[in-house]
Order: structure tokens, then C-alpha cells, then sequence
């Protein structure tokens, strides 16, 4: 079954002259664009409210001119000869959607894929005055797709494996680092291979430090044109039963656009296996995680620091203030970092029925240096070793998996975060197997999402590695 999304970009334009009465309010359209997995039609709006006139001598704001309503209009025929236009098509839902309430999405469903729509913004002012965009026709099918998955996949060239690290700087795509291991045998990879968007081919990248050991759950992240790997684990012996572990604290950056690789200052903490990590601000944030020692015990940790790739500097952030846990998932949207799921050993056997699986979420200020806990998901949602990555203000968690009973359940859903609400949502189901640990690049115009692996008995905790890769589209500005 085909489904639409139309999202239209609508700039308010205001001007005046020397009074109140001058100030002239213009309704535009933008682009328009196809949703394949909910039928409905979106319309985004733009308010300027901060933007100030000039009224006999005084400043006066948008908002004091009273605008009653505003939105946008869909007809089945052109109105380009029929002014002033009726509104009697305009039943849709308006909202704001951003914190400033400067943007607004209008919502219009059960619109045909393959019909021919009319559309208009307009704007309603207290003194019963209309006024109305220009006229735009569109096919929803026609139009640039957003919010799907490519059902076409790729597939990772380099050796299958475990705990791989994945990230995007423009429209490459990286993944690499990672682990596989048999009861005769273990593999601690440093290899880090590139997938080119534009080429839709694979190469290796030659030029990793031959001091760049070989690690998996290590922590990798892009900030502008730089990516940053580290951290991590190089472990050998089974899965199961680590004889030896080395905590790596190392952190690196990588220029694709050079080539080039330096090292920065090490990670102060404790823990380098299965970190939070996100991105905001030109600043990373990291910690939580996993302290391994010699012995192959290992302990959670609560400590979050702040890096600064401006100044190659650490800085120890407040402590997480709740239950600690391993393979939670971490996006950033704005000033905000969100870190929740995950699970913790419980009494009982280090493998099987010992852990909790948690589905608590939680938001850490980067201004107030605070965290403060959200709204739990439904328990049915709680689950370890999702992936996480933001995009045009939302949060995405993708995969992951518990243990009920003697029961392994994998997920493949991808859900959605809305920040403004508090509220979750599930979307554009993930089109390949099941799987945990995937590896994450965020690009340009879609994100990377595959790999990853899946476990086939509560009784041990070895993964079977999976190879192949998709591509969600989300809805981007630049789309």
C-alpha cells in the first residue's frame, strides 16, 4: 500500500513603512514531498516572530498583529480563477513543532498517491482578512520521497564481525574496528572501511596509524569534516569467557577529505566499552559504559565527560544520578543529550537469565549540566545494544534486543522521538533481519544503518555477525 507525506517549506514575509497599517503579510509555498509509510500530507510553515518593525517611531513584533489563523488549503481543482479562495477544504491539523513555536506543520491523510492536488497557504488577520499563497499542483508519487527505507541493501565488503563502529562525514559512509572469536581462536580488527554514496562501491582506508590497535565496542563520532575514533576494548579468548582484556583510551581523529590521522589527548575516564556518546554543539559527550579489568571482570561506571576537538580537551561532566547500565542507547537534539535502555547484571548467572533490561529514558542539559528523567516507554520497548542517531530534531532507536524467560526477542522497528511532546512513536519498520549493535552513519541525505549481529541462545553471549546494510531516507531540510 503506497502512503503520502507532503512537507512544504511556507516563509512568512513581513515589511512596513511608518505605520502599522503598512506592514504587508505574504503567504509562500516550498517543496514538496512523498512519504511512503504514513498516508498523510504535511505542510511546513515558518513563523518570524523575532523579527521587529519600525511603527511611528516605535518597535512593534509580528505577533502584535493579530493573526487569527494560518495554514494551508488542499483542493482537488485549481482555484487560480476563483478569489477569494474557500476554506471548506481545510480540515487538517496545525501544531507547532519546535520549542521556539516558530514552525508549524499542517497534517492532511488519506490523500491518493497517484492524484493531482491543488494547494495554497494562507493566513487569516483579526480584521477578517485573508491572504493567500500562490496556487502549487502536485502528485504525491512524483515527488522526492522522505521517510522510507531503501528496500534495496548493501553489503559490508570487509570480514564479517561483531561490535563494529560506524560513522558519516558528507556523503561517505565508515565502518570498521570489530571482533570475531571462536573457542580456537580471536580477531581484534583495525581496519576501517569507506562506502562512497555517489560511487556505490566499498574501499579500504589505507592510511589507519599501524599504532591504531586492533578493538571492538570502541566509540567513534564525526564532527564537521573530522571523525574521531577510540577507546574500546582488545580482548582475546571466547566470547564468553574474556582471559584477557585490554582497555583502550586512545582517541584519534580522521580527515577523509586528507586522509590524514592524529592522535589527541586520551579519555580520562574509567570506561572504554560501550559508551554513550553523542554529538551537539560542535562538542562531544561521552561516558557511562563499561570498565573492564585484567582479570575479565568489569564494572558499569556513571562518569559523562565533555571533549572539545577545538582545544583536543576533556572536561568531567555531572555524574549520572541513575541505575547504571551497559548498551543503552544516546542521541543529541539541540542542547540536549538523551541516553535511556540498556540492561544491568542481575543475582544469577553472568550469561542467560542475569540481567535486567530497562526502558527508562533520561535528558542531560548541556547548559545546566543536569539530567532529568523522561517518560518511560512501554516495557514490551525495553531492550540493550539499540542504535541511535538525530536528525532534523528528532531522535531515531533502531534494533536492540532482550531476553524474556529462555527467549531471545531481536527487534527491527525503528522508533521516533519527539521532543517537543515527550512521545514516542514507531515508523518505517527496518526492512532487513532483526539484529543488535548495528553500525550508525548519519550522511548528508540518508543515514546507514546495517551490520550488527544477533544471538541465537540466552545461554551464551556470542553474536552472529550480519553483513547487510540500508539506507533511510528521514525528512531533511535539503532533501
Amino acid at each position: 500500500m503506497n502512503y503520502a507525506r507532503l512537507l512544504i517549506a511556507m516563509l512568512l514575509l513581513f515589511s512596513c513603512n511608518e505605520t502599522q497599517e503598512d506592514i504587508i503579510i505574504d503567504a509562500q509555498l516550498g517543496d514538496v514531498f512523498y512519504d511512503e509509510f504514513k498516508n498523510e500530507v504535511l505542510i511546513e510553515g515558518d513563523i518570524s516572530a523575532a523579527t521587529l518593525y519600525s511603527v511611528e517611531g516605535s518597535k512593534v513584533k509580528v505577533q502584535d498583529i493579530d493573526i487569527l489563523k494560518f495554514g494551508h488549503a488542499i483542493f482537488d481543482a485549481s482555484t487560480a480563477e476563483e478569489l477569494p479562495v474557500s476554506l471548506d477544504n481545510t480540515s487538517a491539523t496545525t501544531e507547532f513543532t519546535s520549542t521556539d513555536d516558530k514552525t508549524f506543520i499542517s497534517t492532511f491523510d488519506n490523500l491518493s498517491s497517484n492524484a493531482t492536488y491543488y494547494v495554497r497557504t494562507y493566513i487569516e488577520t483579526a480584521d477578517g482578512g485573508f491572504n493567500f499563497s500562490n496556487e502549487a499542483s502536485f502528485t504525491p508519487s512524483n515527488e522526492t520521497k522522505v521517510n522510507y527505507w531503501d528496500r534495496q541493501s548493501i553489503s559490508f565488503e570487509g570480514q564479517a564481525r561483531v561490535n563494529v563502529v560506524g560513522f558519516g562525514v558528507g556523503d561517505l559512509a565508515f565502518v570498521g574496528t570489530g571482533y570475531t572469536a571462536s573457542f580456537f581462536s580471536s580477531t581484534n580488527y583495525k581496519d576501517l572501511w569507506q562506502y562512497d554514496t555517489g560511487a556505490g562501491s566499498w574501499s579500504v582506508v589505507n592510511s589507519v596509524p599501524e599504532n591504531f590497535s586492533g578493538r571492538h565496542q570502541a566509540t567513534a563520532f564525526s564532527i564537521e569534516n573530522d571523525a574521531f575514533i577510540g577507546l574500546g576494548i582488545n580482548s582475546s579468548g571466547y566470547t564468553t569467557n574474556l582471559s584477557s582484556v585490554s582497555s583502550l583510551n586512545d582517541l584519534w581523529k580522521f580527515t577523509p577529505s586528507s586522509d590524514s590521522w592524529s592522535e589527541l589527548t586520551p579519555y580520562p575516564g574509567e570506561s572504554t566499552a560501550s559508551l554513550a556518546i553523542a554529538v551537539t554543539n560542535g562538542k562531544a559527550y561521552l561516558g557511562l559504559g563499561k570498565k573492564y579489568g585484567t582479570d575479565g571482570n568489569s564494572e558499569l561506571i556513571n562518569e559523562f565527560y565533555e571533549f572539545d576537538p577545538s582545544s583536543n580537551s576533556w572536561n568531567q561532566k555531572a555524574d549520572f544520578p541513575y541505575d547504571l547500565r551497559e548498551g543503552g542507547v544516546t542521541f543529541a537534539i539541540g542542547n540536549k543529550v538523551y541516553y535511556g535502555f540498556g540492561r544491568s547484571e542481575t543475582d544469577g548467572p553472568f550469561i542467560g537469565e542475569g540481567y535486567t533490561y530497562y526502558s527508562d529514558f533520561y535528558e542531560y542539559d548541556t547548559e545546566s549540566n543536569s539530567w532529568t528523567q523522561l517518560t518511560d516507554v512501554s516495557n514490551e520497548l525495553r531492550r540493550a545494544d539499540a542504535g541511535g542517531f538525530s536528525v532534523a530534531g528528532n531522535g531515531y532507536i533502531i534494533g536492540g534486543y532482550n531476553t524474556v524467560s529462555s527467549t531471545i526477542n531481536e527487534f527491527n522497528d525503528l522508533l521516533k522521538y519527539n521532543p517537543v511532546e515527550d512521545s514516542w512513536e514507531e515508523i518505517a519498520q527496518y526492512p532487513g533481519d532483526a539484529r543488535h549493535s548495528p553500525a550508525i552513519a548519519v550522511l548528508d541525505d540518508r543515514v546507514l544503518v546495517g551490520t550488527g549481529s544477533y544471538r541465537t541462545s540466552v545461554y551464551s553471549s556470542s553474536s552472529t555477525p550480519i553483513s547487510s546494510i540500508y539506507f533511510y531516507y528521514p525528512f531533511l531540510a535539503d532533501n
